[in-house]
């Protein structure tokens, strides 16, 4: 295997330029440890870049060494477009307008956590869909070929003995269906209503909201669930789909 380094990354920013070498609209510099995105005027708001820069700020210094530069001797990095390697994903995710209600307003943006990827959801029209696309190129090659990586939980002795900076990673639902999602499902009890908040720092989602409620026949019906969650300031924002179980799932959004 090849010599590598580790370097906790420890100083996102970004900053708005009056433009770019070959017209490009956004770039992305890298020293151990730091990274910087820049984006031509025009691309993103000044609201969208001071706001990136203060939540990396928090979410860095709240997480330290959650995510780290891997270095390999002799590797080119951003000087070579992705490899195609898949080992994790990462990218912006301009939100629809179907899924803007996902995000509280006047919300900017939110990052949006899981082991194997991580995804900004943007409101649109802070960032331009070309910016977009060209920044995402760039992930697929910073995360999607392994060269930042996260560590979620590592403490002090990363990298583990067993480390390989090129083991594939773990496939992910697209991170749109990871916001805020209602779960209803039966029990001898009733019938019983989960809102979950995922992303972040939540494995298994962080709880919301939690009902029980009489089920008669034992069924989980989609308009008792939605009556449900509207009386409880929710409102369902996508179809509901079935688990394994009879259970029922879908995206909602407080009312």
């Amino acid at each position: 295997m090849p010599e590598y380094e580790i370097h906790p990354i420890t100083d996102s920013h970004y900053e708005l330029v009056d433009s770019l070498p070959d017209g490009r609209l956004v770039e992305i510099t890298e020293t151990p440890g730091t990274a910087v995105t820049r984006i031509a005027k025009g691309g993103a708001s000044r609201d969208f870049v001071d706001y990136m820069t203060e939540t990396h700020k928090y979410l860095l210094s709240e997480a330290a060494n959650r995510w780290v530069q891997v270095w390999v001797q002799g590797q080119p990095r951003l000087e070579l477009p992705s490899q195609g390697l898949g080992i994790a994903e990462a990218r912006w995710e301009l939100l629809t307008p179907a899924t803007q209600s996902l995000l509280p307003a006047p919300g900017i943006a939110v990052p949006v956590e899981r082991p194997g990827g991580f995804a900004w959801l943007i409101r649109p029209p802070h960032v331009q869909p070309e910016v977009v696309t060209q920044f995402n190129a760039l992930l697929r090659r910073l995360v999607g070929d392994g060269l930042w990586r996260q560590h979620w939980d590592a403490g002090d002795d990363y990298p583990p003995s067993d480390f390989n900076p090129f083991n594939p990673g773990m496939p992910l639902e697209p991170f749109s269906r990871m916001l805020v999602r209602a779960e209803a499902y039966t029990s001898p009890d009733g019938l019983h209503l989960q809102v979950r908040q995922y992303g972040g720092h939540f494995d298994e989602g962080e709880n919301l909201l939690f009902l029980s409620l009489p089920a008669p026949r034992g069924e989980v019906r989609p308009a008792v669930c939605e009556a449900a969650l509207h009386a409880a300031g929710w409102r369902v924002t996508g179809p509901w789909t079935r688990g394994d179980r009879g259970s029922l799932d879908a995206l909602v959004a407080a009312v």
